[in-house]
């Protein structure tokens, strides 16, 4: 998944930050990743909302996850009507977080398993972005 991105003739991973930067969105595209769309954000969901929903099993378009109450967090803005999203929880009791996530967001976890992980590369993704 390599790519030299400088066009050296060296796929450089370890040292040139284009080859590295080029590479991971090689490797994130050969896993699915669509990048019109973004990864997730975090949300609030009503007190009442049903708990079997919250499962990154659960896929809806964004424009019914509304209808139920989920609302981005300060500063944020929910995705297209119509993209697909999962609501899931990141972390445990008192310290977790909801997050809506998208297609990107199972991508990410191809690459590693952790909700942690995926979330901090999406943060880092849009703080780089900036």
């Amino acid at each position: 998944f390599a790519v030299d991105y400088n066009k050296d003739g060296k796929h450089d991973i370890w040292n040139d930050e284009g080859d590295v930067f080029a590479s991971i969105a090689n490797y994130l595209r050969s896993l699915g990743w669509k990048a019109d769309e973004g990864w997730g954000l975090p949300v609030t969901a009503p007190a009442g909302i049903d708990a079997s929903l919250i499962d990154i099993k659960v896929t809806k378009p964004v424009s019914e996850w509304k209808k139920l109450g989920v609302k981005p967090a300060a500063g944020k803005s929910l995705p297209a009507a119509h993209v697909d999203a999962s609501l899931i929880r990141v972390g445990e009791g008192a310290d977790s977080a909801l997050f809506l996530v998208t297609h990107n967001f199972k991508a990410l976890l191809q690459w590693n398993r952790s909700r942690f992980f995926a979330t901090a590369v999406g943060t880092l993704s849009e703080r780089i972005d900036q």
